[in-house]
């Protein structure tokens, strides 16, 4: 009678347990404001299915936060033997130290840049196309302007930046991208990428770098880098369209050392 007892204790208990359990997987409206980021399998319900739809939603979903949903199933980001970043994203606009055309090795993973184009083409048959190449299309735009108490144009604002030219909205920038990043973090076969480079001179080009980043602490750093640029089809290099009057390039080819001391304050 005893063990009979406890038998039916026992087993009230576990169905007490599997009750908790069930309600603390109850389901997650995945169309919720920043359910993704409770749930990552929520994504893409919350996102929607046309292209418009996906685009806003994945801005919408973003904004106030200071990274995207992250998928507990990816893959490491970096080599486990890799040091941990130096710089968080924000308030820096990177966690590794660009070096243009190059690409920082253990740390580069195919298709990770964070793009709401790329998000809102994921489910067309272009974007699986791109997917499938780990290929990746993304930019920015960048406008500009200033109120100012100069008024000769161009340049009143000298020696001010984007800020040039007073009382002057204008596009500083418009950039697209279409790349492919190499799997650096892998180490069991070799991988390639692509990205454009932009010169102002319409060509192929092909370029190979090596750089090596150095932290003393937090807040110096030391940065040397080898580049070799090579344009395959007219030269664009050795040039100043800037200059008055314009230089135009003669070499088709460049190689560059150089070296940065960086001081954070």
């Amino acid at each position: 009678m005893l063990a009979a007892a406890a038998g039916v204790a026992a087993t009230g208990a576990t169905q007490a347990g599997d009750t908790s359990s069930q309600r603390q997987k109850a389901p997650v409206n995945c169309r919720a404001p920043d359910a993704p980021y409770r749930e990552y399998d929520c994504l893409e319900a919350y996102l929607g299915e046309g292209f418009l739809e996906r685009l806003i939603n994945y801005y919408w979903l973003e904004w106030g936060h200071e990274k995207p949903p992250t998928d507990p199933k990816a893959p490491s980001a970096r080599r486990a033997e890799w040091p941990d970043a130096p710089t968080t994203t924000p308030p820096y606009p990177f966690t590794e130290w660009p070096y243009g055309g190059t690409t920082a090795i253990g740390v580069t993973r195919p298709a990770s840049v964070d793009s709401p184009l790329m998000v809102a083409l994921a489910n067309t048959a272009f974007g699986q196309v791109l997917k499938a190449g780990n290929m990746q299309i993304y930019g920015w735009i960048n406008g500009g302007g200033n109120v100012s108490s100069n008024t000769v144009k161009p340049g009143g604002n000298w020696p001010a930046a984007y800020d040039f030219t007073p009382n002057r909205d204008q596009l500083d920038q418009a950039v697209v991208y279409f790349e492919r990043l190499p799997d650096t973090v892998q180490t069991d076969h070799v991988d390639w990428g692509l990205q454009g480079q932009k010169t102002g001179t319409k060509t192929r080009y092909v370029t190979m770098g090596l750089g090596w980043q150095h932290w003393f602490s937090p807040q110096v750093e030391l940065r040397p880098e080898v580049t070799y640029y090579r344009a395959l089809d007219a030269p664009a290099f050795n040039g100043n369209f800037n200059a008055n009057p314009a230089i135009p390039p003669s070499k088709k080819d460049a190689l560059i050392v150089a070296a940065d001391l960086i001081w954070h304050f």
